[in-house]
């Protein structure tokens, strides 16, 4: 989780306000449109992060680069994360057994693959590719569970028809 008590970090609401402008999610009429998505006090911190990490591209260090950069770069800690869990596992649990060097090998194999997606999110980071596809992400909540209730309506309708169908006499 990043430390936002670390200098730099003053003004955090305005700084993804701005950025949100910025990448064209809000037109700037909104008083605070990141609030309650992007940064507030109701959710656990962990939350707002992963969201502004994932869609605005914030970084460790309070700055702002392209939303696929900061995705592989929370990908690429994870990976990191999970291979020193495994290693402490191996190294201060005693447990050397097949399964655990194994976990070993494939968080290795996991931080060579983030490493590998970080540096192709920064290639197209130089070469003009900001990573964000339009839209509000804010909405992506909302959106997903239109489609998903309206699938549900769809899949439930298919059922009554088939079922009304089975209760037709046959001639």
């Amino acid at each position: 989780m990043i430390d936002t008590s670390a200098p730099g970090w003053d003004h955090l609401g305005e700084k993804i306000d701005a950025r949100m402008i910025e990448l064209g999610i809000t037109d700037g009429e909104e008083t605070s449109p990141g609030s309650g998505y992007y940064y507030g006090d109701i959710m656990p911190g962990e939350w707002y992060e992963a969201n502004a990490v994932h869609d605005l591209g914030l970084m460790a260090d309070g700055s702002f680069r392209a939303p696929a950069v900061g995705r592989a770069t929370a990908a690429l800690d994870d990976a990191h994360d999970d291979l020193m869990a495994a290693r402490d596992a191996r190294d201060h649990g005693g447990d050397r057994s097949l399964p655990t060097l194994n976990a070993i090998c494939h968080a290795k194999a996991a931080v060579h693959h983030a490493e590998q997606a970080l540096a192709e999110a920064e290639q197209r980071e130089a070469a003009g590719d900001t990573g964000y596809d339009g839209g509000d992400p804010r909405r992506q909540i909302a959106d997903e569970q239109h489609l998903h209730t309206s699938l549900a309506l769809r899949e439930l309708a298919e059922r009554e028809a088939a079922h009304d169908l089975d209760l037709e006499p046959e001639r």
